[in-house]
């Protein structure tokens, strides 16, 4: 059973240390200013920050179920629940490079297009294998994902497909 670093009232000009490398306000959630994370999650992350070659920014941490119900999506997802969080690293990571580094750490790796066609990966700390391709749309319900629960299945298509994935920097 995973345990959780959880506050809900955060001082946001504290700025607290989650580990090493990590702070607490890069996770909190915009609508209620409340985090919730694995510490599971939190290790793997510091560990990421860590070792590879390039820094992260967290683009979506915990976000709260409120959250998501007013923006009319599922509320009961990984960053509702704590588990998930969303990076890029501004441009300089290569996608398969970084897609390979990930999944060495996270069983839960999708690589995300938002509708300003910038990408994003998304890590989760969950209990079972998945791995996804997503293209946003401006209806968060027509969002289009293709799912894989092997990662080599993924990387074969991405790597199919160079017309689509070439020269992408996450």
């Amino acid at each position: 059973m995973s345990t959780f670093y959880q506050s809900n009232y955060v001082n946001t000009n504290d700025n607290l240390d989650l580990s090493e490398n990590l702070k607490v306000n890069d996770f909190l959630c915009p609508h209620c200013n409340r985090i919730k994370l694995s510490t599971d999650l939190i290790k793997r992350l510091t560990k990421l920050k860590n070792e590879y070659k390039y820094p992260f920014y967290v683009v979506y941490g915990y976000q709260c179920r409120e959250y998501f119900l007013e923006k009319g999506e599922n509320p009961d997802n990984s960053h509702s629940k704590g588990m998930a969080v969303d990076i890029h690293f501004g441009g300089k990571a290569d996608l398969l490079d970084i897609l390979d580094y990930a999944v060495k750490e996270f069983i839960h790796v999708g690589l995300v297009r938002e509708i300003t066609g910038e990408y994003y990966l998304h890590l989760g700390s969950a209990s079972n294998s998945l791995y996804w391709l997503a293209a946003k749309k401006e209806n968060a319900s027509d969002t289009e994902y293709i799912y894989y629960s092997d990662y080599r299945k993924m990387r074969y298509f991405i790597e199919s497909r160079p017309e689509f994935f070439k020269n992408i920097k996450i």
